[in-house]
């Protein structure tokens, strides 16, 4: 594992590159990122390995923000949706 690159090892969908004791993951807004800078490179692979390495990025808070607003613009993507085909049936519902 010591041998790999850290991106080979990420498994969180945000992360996006390191460099030096920085991360650098997709931000919250759109055409945006995060970086957050570590003290040393302890405590970033400490992270990296309690979040980073895993799918549903641990506990990360940046992650879980992530994944909540992407779960949110599904379910309003969905809602318009179903009023579309409402729409379409002209108000019926089945």
């Amino acid at each position: 594992m010591a041998n790999k690159p850290v991106a080979a090892l990420v498994k969180c969908p945000f992360f996006e590159e390191e460099n030096g004791n920085t991360l650098k993951c997709e931000g919250y807004y759109k055409n945006s990122c995060m970086l957050t800078r570590f003290s040393n490179a302890e405590a970033k692979h400490a992270h990296l390995k309690q979040n980073c390495y895993k799918e549903t990025g641990g506990n990360c808070f940046m992650a879980r923000s992530l994944f909540q607003k992407y779960e949110a613009l599904e379910l309003a993507e969905e809602a318009a949706r179903a009023a579309k085909r409402a729409a379409a049936r002209g108000g019926k519902h089945t």
